[in-house]
C-alpha cells in the first residue's frame, strides 16, 4: 500500500507536469495512471523515483529534465532554503534523533554547516532529486521541516562514516575496565606495596633493595637518566642488569643474553614477562596529562608477584581505587625526610649574597641566561641545567657541581632538577614562583607553581649522604617568601584521575571498519566514541599525535608505521626535528634505507662550535634528531642502520654542547650585543609580569586562602574551561 503522503506528493507533481486537464483525464482513467504506456517512458522514471523501486535507481539527470524548471523550482531560492534549514536545525526532535544515531553535539554542528553549504552552493536545478522534492514539500507546507532528517543523515554519514558501524566501534573503544586488559597480571594475585614519602626520604632506596635481592626483577623509571643510574648502580655491585629506554637496549652480559633484571623507562615496561619484583617509580605521574597512560599501564599490567610503588602520599587514594577494580589491595609504607629542611627568614635579595652550594631555580631560559651571566661577571663558576639540555651534558654539569675539587660551586637551573638528578645542594633559591602555563584553549599564561612542584624542587636541598646534611630554602625576592612558606607547609592536592591512551591494536581495529579514513580522523572518532570511568580515568592529551598525523597525512605509510611515527619523541615546536621526522617518514614510505651517511647529509654534519645562543639551540635540536633516529631504529632496525656510528656522532655533539656551556656567558653577551637573545621568546620573568597574578599572591599572604585551595580552584577552573570547549 502507498502512504497518503506519498500519493499526495505524486499527484501534486503530476498536476504540475501534465496540467490540470491532462491530470484529470489520467485520474478518470483509473488504473491507466499507473500504466507505463499511459505515462510514457520518461514519466515512468519519474513515477519510479517518487514511489521508489529497489531493483534499480532513477537517473537523476533524466528526472530533472522531465521537471519543468519554471514550475517546480522557481521559488526554491537560496534564501528560502536557508530559512527551511534554520527551522530544521532548531527542532529539538532533530537534535534528539541525531544523538540517538551517534552524532555528538559538535559533529551535529559540523555536519549541519557542511550540509547547509552544500544546499546553498548548488546551482539551479543541481540539487539531488529527492532532496529537491522534500524542500519543495516543506516550502509548499506539505511537510514539516524535520522531514529533511533522512537526507541530512545520509549526508552526515558521508562526513562521519563511522555512523554506519557505530556499535562495533563503541565496543572497540570501551575503556571502562582497563584492569581486564591484563589477564596475565590478574592471574598472579599480586602483592602491592606503596612506599610513600617526600623527596629525600629513602622510599626509592628501600624499593631498589628489593629489586636487587629478587631473582628476577624490573625497575620502571620516569626518566632515561634514572633508568641509566639504576642500571649502572646494579651492575657496579656485580649484579647483572640490562637497560631498555626508548632509543637504546644494553645487555649486561658480554654474550648479549638477557639478564634476570631490567632497568627501563616506564613506557618500555615489559608486560608479557613474569617477574618476582617490579618497582614503579614516581607513581603520582599517572595523573600527568601527557604521559600518565604509561604509569596506568604499568600499574595495572606489570606481571610481578610483588609490585613496589614509589611516590607522593597524595596519589595513595587514587592508586587504591584503581587497584580495587582489579580486586587488589595496597599496603602502605610511610617515610619521613632523612635530613632537615629549613625555610630561611629572609630572601636572598641580591645575587651578591650567593654562597657555595646554592642552586637558583628559574622557570624560563631568559631568567636562566640573565642570572648565569650576572654570576659569572661576579667571578663565580656556574653549572647550568635546563630541560632541553641533552642527558650527557646534564651529567657533565652535575659532576662539575658535585665535585668538591672543582671551582664550579653555584648552579642555575630550571625545574628540570626536580627529578632524576643527584646533586649536592645546600640551598635552593626560587628566582620566581611563576611558571608559564598553556591553557586548554592554547593561551600562554603565568601561573603560580603548584604545592607539589614547590615541595619537589625544595626537597633537592640537603640530600642524605652528601656534604650538606641540612637543607635550606629561600627566594630571590622578599615578596615571594611568605607564599613559599605557605606552600611548603601544605600538602599536595590529591591525585584524582589516571591517564589512558588508545593503543595501536585499537587503532588498527578502527581502521578495519573505516578503511578510507585518515589516522587523524580515526583518532577524533575514537576520542568521541570512547567510554571510560570518568571518576578514575581521563584521556591523555593527543594534540601532539594529532598534529603529526595531520602532517603525515599525504605520506604513504602502513597504518601501524604511521601510528609509531606519530608516537615518536618529538617537540612539535621545534621545526628542525619535525622536518626531519617527515623526511624520515617519506624515505620509510618509499622503502629507502637510512644510515649515518644519509643522516649526516640531511643535518649538514659536522656543525661548527657554537658562537651564540642561537647556535646552542641548533645543537640541542640536532641532539633531538639523533634521539629520534635511534628511537625509530630500535623499532625498524632494517630501515635505520648503522646505529653505532650515529651514537658516535651523538657523542661528538654532546662534547660540542658541553664546550658551549663552558663559554655560556660569552655566548649570552654576543647575543645581547647583537640584540638577538631570545628574540622570539616571550618574556615570562617575574619582572615582566609583576601585576599578573598579584591578587592570588595577596590572598595567600593575607591568609584568606591557602595554597591547597588555590591549587584546587585553578584545577576546577581548567576543568570548567575544558567542558565549555567540548560543548
Amino acid at each position: 500500500m502507498l502512504s497518503t503522503k506519498r500519493l499526495t506528493r505524486f499527484f501534486y507533481y503530476q498536476s504540475i507536469y501534465f496540467g490540470p486537464h491532462s491530470f484529470s483525464k489520467i485520474l478518470s482513467d483509473g488504473e491507466k495512471c499507473f500504466s507505463s504506456q499511459a505515462l510514457g517512458m520518461r514519466n515512468k522514471k519519474f513515477f519510479e523515483h517518487v514511489f521508489g523501486k529497489p531493483e534499480q535507481s532513477a537517473d537523476n539527470n533524466e528526472i530533472k529534465k522531465s521537471l519543468p524548471r519554471n514550475k517546480t523550482s522557481q521559488s526554491l531560492t537560496p534564501r528560502v532554503i536557508s530559512n527551511i534549514l534554520t527551522d530544521f536545525i532548531r527542532k529539538p526532535q532533530v537534535r534528539n534523533l541525531a544523538a540517538e544515531r551517534g552524532l555528538t553535539a559538535k559533529q551535529l554542528r559540523n555536519a549541519f554547516v557542511s550540509f547547509r553549504g552544500f544546499c546553498l552552493t548548488q546551482t539551479e536545478n543541481k540539487l539531488p532529486v529527492e532532496l529537491e522534492f522534500v524542500l519543495n514539500d516543506i516550502m509548499m507546507g506539505a511537510a514539516p521541516p524535520d522531514e529533511l532528517f533522512r537526507q541530512f543523515m545520509d549526508y552526515a554519514m558521508k562526513i562521519y562514516p563511522h555512523l554506519h558501524c557505530r556499535e562495533e566501534l563503541s565496543r572497540i573503544c570501551d575503556l571502562r575496565d582497563p584492569a581486564s586488559w591484563y589477564p596475565q597480571a590478574r592471574a598472579l594475585g599480586r602483592k602491592i606495596i606503596y612506599h610513600a614519602g617526600p623527596t629525600n626520604s629513602g622510599k626509592t632506596y628501600s624499593a631498589l633493595e628489593k629489586f636487587m635481592q629478587a631473582e628476577k626483577s624490573v625497575y620502571c623509571g620516569p626518566l632515561k637518566m634514572l633508568a641509566c643510574e639504576v642500571f649502572q648502580k646494579t651492575n657496579s655491585k656485580g649484579i647483572d642488569c640490562d637497560l631498555a629506554t626508548g632509543d637504546s637496549r644494553v645487555s649486561a652480559r658480554p654474550d648479549g643474553e638477557k639478564s634476570n633484571r631490567l632497568s627501563c623507562t616506564v613506557e618500555m615496561a615489559p608486560l608479557g614477562e613474569n617477574y618476582d619484583v617490579a618497582v614503579i617509580d614516581e607513581i603520582q605521574l599517572l595523573q600527568d596529562s601527557q604521559r600518565g597512560w604509561a604509569w596506568s599501564r604499568a600499574l595495572l599490567g606489570i606481571s610481578a608477584k610483588e609490585v613496589h610503588l614509589c611516590g607522593e602520599a597524595a596519589a595513595i587514594p587514587l592508586v587504591k581505587n584503581l587497584l580495587a577494580t582489579a580486586g587488589e589491595t595496597v599496603e602502605v609504607h610511610d617515610y619521613s625526610r632523612l635530613t632537615p629542611l629549613e625555610v630561611e627568614d629572609s630572601a636572598l635579595v641580591s645575587l651578591r649574597n650567593v654562597q657555595p652550594g646554592d642552586c637558583l631555580v628559574c622557570f624560563n631560559k631568559r631568567d636562566l641566561y640573565k642570572i648565569t651571566k650576572s654570576l659569572e661577571e661576579m667571578g663565580h663558576r656556574v653549572a647550568v641545567i635546563y630541560g632541553s639540555l641533552p642527558p650527557g651534558a646534564k651529567l657533565d654539569q652535575c659532576n662539575k657541581f658535585n665535585n668538591v675539587d672543582d671551582p664550579c660551586n653555584i648552579m642555575v637551573a630550571t625545574d628540570a632538577i626536580g627529578m632524576g638528578l643527584n646533586l649536592n645542594i645546600r640551598r635552593i633559591i626560587f628566582v620566581t614562583l611563576k611558571k608559564l602555563d598553556i591553557t586548554s584553549d592554547g593561551k600562554r599564561t603565568l601561573e603560580s607553581i603548584s604545592v607539589s612542584q614547590a615541595l619537589q624542587i625544595a626537597g633537592r636541598a640537603g640530600r642524605f649522604g652528601t656534604e650538606y646534611e641540612k637543607g635550606f630554602v629561600t627566594t630571590l625576592s622578599q615578596r615571594d617568601l611568605k607564599p613559599l612558606k605557605a606552600m611548603l607547609a601544605s600538602l599536595p592536592m590529591p591525585a584524582e584521575k589516571a591517564g589512558l591512551y588508545p593503543t595501536a591494536e585499537q587503532i588498527e581495529m578502527f581502521s578495519f571498519h573505516l578503511p578510507e579514513s585518515s589516522l587523524q580522523s580515526i583518532l577524533e572518532i575514537f576520542t568521541d566514541l570512547c567510554q571510560m570511568d570518568d571518576s578514575l580515568y581521563f584521556m591523555c592529551n593527543i594534540e601532539t599525535f594529532m598534529y603529526l598525523a595531520e602532517k603525515m597525512d599525504s605520506i604513504h605509510l602502513p597504518l601501524r608505521a604511521r601510528y609509531i611515527f606519530c608516537c615518536s619523541p618529538v617537540n612539535i615546536k621545534d621545526n628542525v626535528v619535525v622536518s626531519m621526522l617527515l623526511r624520515m617518514a617519506r624515505h620509510f614510505g618509499r622503502n629507502k634505507v637510512m644510515n649515518a651517511r644519509w643522516l649526516a647529509s640531511q643535518i649538514q654534519w659536522p656543525p661548527p662550535v657554537p658562537a651564540n645562543i642561537a647556535d646552542m639551540s641548533k645543537l640541542e635540536s640536532l641532539h633531538d634528531v639523533f634521539d629520534l633516529y635511534l628511537w625509530l631504529g630500535l623499532r625498524y632496525s632494517d630501515m635505520f642502520q648503522e646505529d653505532e656510528e650515529v651514537r658516535t656522532m651523538k657523542t661528538t655533539l654532546d662534547n660540542l654542547i658541553v664546550e658551549g656551556l663552558a663559554r655560556l656567558s660569552q655566548l649570552i653577551k654576543k647575543d645581547q650585543d647583537g640584540g638577538t637573545l631570545l628574540r622570539d621568546s616571550e618574556d615570562t620573568s617575574e619582572s615582566a609580569s609583576e601585576d599578573k597574578g598579584s591578587l592570588e599572591n595577596d590572598l595567600v599572604k593575607s591568609g584568606k586562602i591557602t595554597p591547597e585551595v588555590l591549587d584546587r580552584l585553578k584545577y576546577e577552573w581548567k576543568q570548567e574551561m575544558i567542558r565549555k570547549k567540548d560543548k
